[in-house]
């Protein structure tokens, strides 16, 4: 069931969120792909940036123990991105659940006096 908040939200665009000063509607849940893809490209591509760096300055020790292990840390850091991420689109959908209860209590309550 889609409440007016539902239809509203699906209905904005990302700019139009961004300048929305009630924030009834959230950016986050649109941008987070992109962050997310952003953010692994940036770790990695930086990770090959430093194999190349090593292999082609021939400090092959550094290339191998950077091919076994410096992988590691990029895949920290995703992982560490991903679940600060997925905490803060958990709050944003809770808000919106709740936004969403609100307003069927609302109806509720209205239709009830209305009897």
């Amino acid at each position: 069931m889609l409440s007016s908040n539902d239809s509203r939200d699906s209905h904005v665009g990302v700019i139009a969120s961004l300048l929305d000063t009630t924030f009834t509607s959230f950016v986050t849940l649109r941008m987070a792909r992109l962050i997310y893809i952003m953010v692994a490209l940036i770790l990695f591509g930086g990770y090959l940036v430093s194999l190349l760096f090593l292999l082609f300055t021939n400090n092959m020790v550094g290339f191998v123990l950077a091919l076994l292990v410096a992988w590691i840390v990029p895949l920290v850091w995703l992982c560490s991105i991903r679940m600060g991420m997925e905490f803060v689109i958990a709050l944003i959908r809770s808000a919106e659940n709740t936004s969403v209860m609100l307003d069927i209590m609302k109806a509720e309550q209205k239709n009830k006096k209305s009897e």
